[in-house]
């Protein structure tokens, strides 16, 4: 059976809706590993997944918190900061891979340097994203 590797940015929102599916994975057999935030590595392990986190680093860059600035000036930087944990969670993603084994990576969608890694590496992934899918299509709002 495929090992999966979860690979999720630091942000509850971006791994708990993925907990029920990975229970699921696990529960038909599959070896599951969880890499998110420090501060959420406990819950992920008591709900019953192998949860590591991701480089301490990359939590410590908040989009968003502590910015003074207003529309376009706070969404540049809110971008910014995603772009800065691009650098870092592009190879915290290559060690988890390496260290897990895994098969299949799921990233989640703000993880844009562990994309970015998994595609240059030709690993099979998949890209995870916690809300509603924000492409327009006929029959979609």
């Amino acid at each position: 059976m495929p090992t999966f590797l979860a690979y999720t940015s630091p942000a509850a929102g971006h791994l708990f809706p993925l907990v029920p599916g990975l229970l699921e994975l696990q529960q038909r057999g599959h070896e599951v590993h969880v890499r998110t935030d420090p501060a959420l590595v406990a819950g992920v392990r008591r709900a019953g997944l192998a949860a590591q986190s991701v480089d301490p680093r990359i939590a410590a860059i908040r989009p968003g918190a502590g910015g003074s600035g207003r529309g376009g000036e706070q969404l540049r930087d809110g971008y910014r900061a995603l772009l800065d944990r691009a650098g870092r969670d592009g190879p915290d993603a290559e060690r988890a891979f390496a260290e897990t084994g895994a098969d299949v990576v799921l990233v989640d969608t703000l993880a844009y340097g562990a994309a970015i890694a998994m595609e240059r590496r030709g690993a099979p992934w998949a890209m995870t994203l916690p809300s509603l899918l924000p492409l327009p299509e006929p029959g979609i709002p």
